[in-house]
């Protein structure tokens, strides 16, 4: 019985919003268009324009699919898996315990016990301002199993969701990125891209301390769509220098689409000498071409309705009641599994 308890931190630890990495996306997409950076030259800015061409056209592809597969997030000894379906209406991302939904103009969270659901949270948003971080405050509540629900990097209404790499080809390569430091073909097809954010502002509020310059390489490659292969992130601070090594490998899985789509992402993050490595590894399978019910993108298909007026304490509250169901339950499971066993 003393295990019981153990495993009710690890599932509160696995839903933990994972600030230090997202919060460095958001602060890298801002500083990308801050009017301190220096235009690029002209040679690096034709270069970035390729990159973002043929990148654009095939990453628009994946906004009018119809698919669904299953993504299992590790982080330790502990994978949380879940069914993710993709359609023009929406995303949805369901596993045992939770449910997510992201739509165009809405984002929710439910959690759900014996088949019955209960409302953790929800944001409501026009338009793209403001809406990815809305999107990243409603899938940042389920750990990082919510931050890489896509096995692709997508250009319009599904760039609402993060890539699942720390910095992507829509950071570095559109058009407002002013970051770029370098471009190099090497041989194979494979493009190595190199960047540079000196001083972020706001960065000094991550738990890493005040940054002096953060800096990556990306290695691209150009049969995929420019889509990212490895990325090398370093972040130098006052208190440790941080590394953040990513590895990511494609197949076709379904070959009427012709769309290359993430069989594995493997992340490695170190924080000085002497230090434990984090490691996370995000793994896609068992494609389909599915339908979605857009119905189960609403709030009635569950019988459930927004609050009238929402306050400022909602998502608290909400997620304090779904975390002690969603651990109530794994402890009842755990328990009925046991009995079954005993002889």
């Amino acid at each position: 019985m003393d295990e019981l308890p153990n495993q009710n931190r690890r599932q509160e630890r696995s839903c933990r919003f994972p600030f230090g990495s997202v919060g460095l996306l958001v602060l890298l997409c801002l500083a990308s268009t801050g009017a301190m950076a220096q235009p690029l030259d002209s040679a690096l800015a034709a270069q970035q324009g390729e990159i973002w061409k043929v990148f654009s056209t095939q990453a628009g592809k994946f906004n009018d699919l119809n698919i669904s597969y299953t993504q299992t997030y590790t982080s330790g000894n502990r994978p949380v898996k879940c069914r993710v379906f993709v359609s023009p209406e929406g995303v949805l991302a369901e596993s045992d315990v939770w449910v997510l939904a992201i739509t165009p103009t809405r984002a929710f969270a439910l959690s759900k016990i014996r088949g019955r659901y209960s409302l953790l949270g929800v944001e409501d948003y026009q338009g793209e301002e403001g809406a990815r971080a809305k999107v990243r405050q409603v899938a940042g509540h389920f750990g990082g199993s919510g931050k890489a629900l896509l096995p692709f990097e997508a250009t319009g209404r599904l760039a609402l969701l993060s890539p699942i790499v720390t910095v992507g080809v829509t950071v570095v390569a559109s058009p407002q990125s002013t970051h770029l430091t370098g471009i190099r073909k090497e041989a194979g097809g494979r493009t190595v891209v190199t960047y540079k954010v000196p001083r972020p502002p706001g960065v000094d509020r991550l738990p890493q301390g005040r940054a002096v310059d953060v800096d990556g390489t990306l290695v691209l490659d150009k049969a995929l769509g420019y889509a990212v292969v490895n990325h090398e992130m370093r972040v130098a601070s006052s208190r440790s220098n941080r590394v953040e090594k990513e590895t990511i490998r494609y197949h076709v899985p379904m070959v009427d689409l012709g769309l290359p789509l993430m069989r594995s992402f493997e992340q490695i993050t170190t924080n000085g000498e002497g230090k434990k490595p984090n490691q996370i590894k995000v793994e896609y399978g068992d494609f389909r071409v599915e339908t979605l019910d857009p119905a189960r993108l609403n709030l009635d298909h569950y019988h459930l309705e927004p609050p009238d007026k929402p306050f400022r304490f909602w998502w608290p509250v909400g997620l304090a009641g779904g975390g002690v169901l969603v651990a109530g339950f794994l402890v009842y499971r755990r328990i009925v599994a046991r009995k079954r066993l005993q002889p």
